[in-house]
């Protein structure tokens, strides 16, 4: 599966790849859009296994492009494999704004639903669904339930907003089935993430359509000067 970390507020070296000395094996993505760096993968039988958002681009035309891939370009392709990415954040991107405070007490939320915004996607709905998420994370932080939101798009991307108490949201990407899973488990600087989700559509009447499902999500943190080394929760659409 893959994830993704928001690390745009994060000072960090931008990692430089050059193109492969030879041709064939894993394709070189640096350079693409998200969507290009896509279809490369599904051309040769892979996926995006993970996306990290990075500091603001160094020119205008480089904003939204990829920057680093593991494995690189060149590397034996595995049938079905991922390959994680990171990608350059927009010209003048406002960093993601603070997780919100509880909204209700745990136990509280019920099974949901959202209307999908077209039929396109590998379940045919893409739209940003509301939901909430109760996290219990250990460091003496106490259980609260909180909103999130799940942003499915066109190219199958599946990205989970997960709040954590005392420090800004985590943005987890994966990538959606035809069947409407998501399953991550990916290694990022610092955090390791679990999601595993299943949704689909349902119709509502009239021609239209909704969203349903829900999923479970846990965080392993390795992070200097942060208490929270594991949180854990249960996301559900509103």
């Amino acid at each position: 599966g893959g994830a993704i970390i928001d690390a745009r507020n994060r000072r960090q070296p931008t990692p430089v790849q050059a193109p492969p000395t030879a041709s064939g094996g894993v394709p070189y993505l640096v350079g693409d859009t998200l969507e290009r760096a896509q279809a490369k993968l599904e051309a040769v039988g892979m996926r995006v296994g993970g996306i990290t958002l990075g500091d603001r681009p160094p020119s205008p035309d480089l904003a939204g492009k990829v920057y680093f891939q593991d494995p690189v370009a060149g590397s034996p392709i595995i049938r079905g494999g991922g390959v994680a990415l990171r990608q350059y954040g927009l010209m003048g991107a406002a960093p993601p704004p603070q997780a919100s405070p509880p909204i209700a007490p745990p136990g509280s939320v019920g099974p949901a639903q959202g209307a999908c915004q077209t039929t396109e996607g590998p379940i045919g709905c893409t739209g940003t669904f509301v939901g909430t998420i109760h996290l219990a994370c250990d460091g003496g932080v106490a259980p609260g339930t909180y909103t999130s939101t799940l942003t499915l798009r066109a190219n199958g991307s599946a990205e989970l907003q997960v709040p954590a108490p005392g420090a800004q949201p985590f943005v987890v990407v994966g990538v959606m089935d035809r069947s409407g899973k998501v399953q991550v488990d990916r290694q990022e600087p610092g955090v390791r993430h679990r999601w595993v989700g299943q949704f689909g559509r349902v119709a509502a009447g009239a021609g239209a359509a909704r969203l349903s499902g829900s999923g479970n999500y846990e965080a392993h943190i390795n992070i200097v000067d942060v208490r929270i080394t594991r949180c854990t929760g249960q996301f559900t659409l509103r």
